[in-house]
Formats: structure tokens, C-alpha cells, sequence
């Protein structure tokens, strides 16, 4: 029989952070670039991408948060942590608000553009 030690343990966790980090960082360009695709050119296949991906995106930024700030937790803040609470909560916002604003633009543009040409 093996036993576990803590330097494993370490590593482990290490490598979980790490993977962690980097999927984060992926899931951010991703949702980005698809938020782009569907709201700016309003291309049909990215908003179906996009719906999924908010999902997950969100999902992931709240799972994030409940843990980091739960009640029995002291959080140990670091640099990347910080810009991934940032980066999380900004997105988070603007897909709750960015969209119907780009729309509202978007619609108003082109109204006065369609009203300039006439």
C-alpha cells in the first residue's frame, strides 16, 4: 500500500490551480470573441455558440465566487485570482446589460444612417 505525501498533495493541487487558471483565460477569449460575433455582425451560428458558452462561462465565474468568498473560507487573494474575480464579474455584467445596449445602438445607427441616405 502507498501513501500520499504532502509534497503530492502539493503538486496536485498545483496542477489543478494551474489547469484551472488556463481554462479560465481560454473561456475569457472565447466568450469574448463570440459576444463580438453575435452583437457587433450579428452572425447567426456565433450567437448559437455563444448561448452555450455564456453557460458554461457563468457557471464557472459563480462556481469561482462561491468558492473564493464562501462564509468558512479566509481567501488568500492572489494577482491571478484577482484579475479572474475582475474579468469574471465585468463579463458577467456585460451579458446582462451589454447586449440590450449594443442592440439599442446598433437600431438607432441604423435608423439615422437608413434616414441620411433617403
Amino acid at each position: 500500500m502507498k501513501y500520499v505525501t504532502v509534497l503530492e498533495i502539493f503538486l496536485l493541487v498545483k496542477y489543478i490551480m494551474e489547469f484551472y487558471e488556463n481554462l479560465f483565460i481560454y473561456l475569457t477569449y472565447l466568450y469574448w470573441v463570440l459576444f463580438v460575433f453575435t452583437y457587433a455582425f450579428e452572425w447567426g451560428t456565433a450567437q448559437y455558440y455563444f448561448q452555450y458558452v455564456r453557460i458554461i462561462y457563468e457557471a464557472f465565474v459563480a462556481t469561482t465566487l462561491a468558492i473564493l468568498f464562501n462564509p468558512f473560507a479566509n481567501p488568500i487573494l492572489t494577482k491571478q485570482t484577482q484579475k479572474m474575480i475582475f474579468t469574471g464579474a465585468t463579463s458577467l455584467l456585460m451579458s446582462i446589460t451589454g447586449g440590450f445596449f449594443i442592440k439599442k445602438i446598433y437600431a438607432k445607427t441604423r435608423k439615422e444612417v437608413k434616414h441620411a441616405l433617403e
